[in-house]
């Protein structure tokens, strides 16, 4: 009865949100997901164009695990969630937005008293400052590593990207992480990159979660119009409603040029 009366309670949000639409086009909010990692790194870049473009749009960012993110997309309590993974399910639309490169970074100290590329055996000496588990990023990286014969040494374990990065800073362990969390430090060269030889590049997929039948809006149109314009999304990627809500003029009532008419 619960799940039910919810999901009533959601329902009725949704008519709500619409009949505010019709009255006040271009106004609003919509409700977007992400996993920690894409909700700090990633997404503040993207909702700044978002904002600058529609204005009126509010959107309110649910930060969960990816499982966590994928039942509120199936439940549309969410109106579409950011992962690290591409997700295969009947009843979600899943678009890939990103490679995340993943580094394998150490401090710059460090950096002097290693070669500027270690080979596997060399890998396999260091010790490292890894995430903890069960961290899909951990699993992920684990499984490569025992791949190529390579049981970590990890000295430390943490579920913060901070202090993962602490750690390196001060020399004190070498670790693999999303290039988006260290881009700032890797462009202020408080973080170094070392290459592997015999490795292969290795990269973690963001993509963008949603309803395969969504409730149709303005705002998630304008919403997914910024996301796929901002990555340069291919538009045999786009969902196949999408194209369809797209042709219609009325879908997006207050278009780019419409919300600027004026301002130029």
């Amino acid at each position: 009865m619960y799940h039910y009366a919810k999901r009533i309670l959601v329902l009725v949000d949704q008519t709500y949100e619409a009949i505010a639409e019709i009255e006040r086009p271009g106004q609003g909010e919509i409700h977007l997901g992400a996993v920690s990692t894409i909700a700090v790194f990633s997404l503040p870049k993207v909702l700044v164009t978002f904002t600058r473009n529609f204005p009126s749009l509010r959107v309110r960012v649910h930060i969960g695990e990816i499982q966590d993110t994928l039942d509120r997309v199936i439940r549309q309590d969410i109106a579409v969630g950011m992962v690290t993974v591409p997700i295969v399910h009947p009843q979600i639309d899943s678009v890939p937005l990103f490679q995340d490169p993943v580094r394998l970074v150490v401090s710059p100290d460090k950096a002097k008293r290693l070669p500027a590329s270690l080979n596997l055996q060399e890998l396999s000496h260091m010790e490292f400052i890894s995430y903890k588990t069960p961290s899909r990023f951990r699993t992920f990286m684990d499984g490569i590593l025992e791949q190529h014969g390579i049981i970590p040494h990890v000295l430390m374990e943490f579920n913060s990207h901070d202090l993962v990065k602490s750690m390196v800073k001060v020399g004190l362990g070498v670790a693999f992480v999303p290039e988006s969390v260290v881009a700032e430090d890797l462009g202020a060269g408080t973080i170094q990159a070392i290459e592997i030889n015999d490795f292969p590049p290795l990269a973690r997929t963001t993509s963008l979660i949603l309803s395969k039948d969504p409730p149709r809006s303005g705002g998630l149109m304008a919403l997914l119009t910024t996301f796929f314009d901002y990555y340069q999304v291919e538009p045999r990627l786009w969902p196949a409603w999408y194209w369809e809500t797209r042709s219609y003029e009325s879908a997006l009532p207050w278009t780019l040029s419409n919300e600027n008419k004026g301002k130029s």
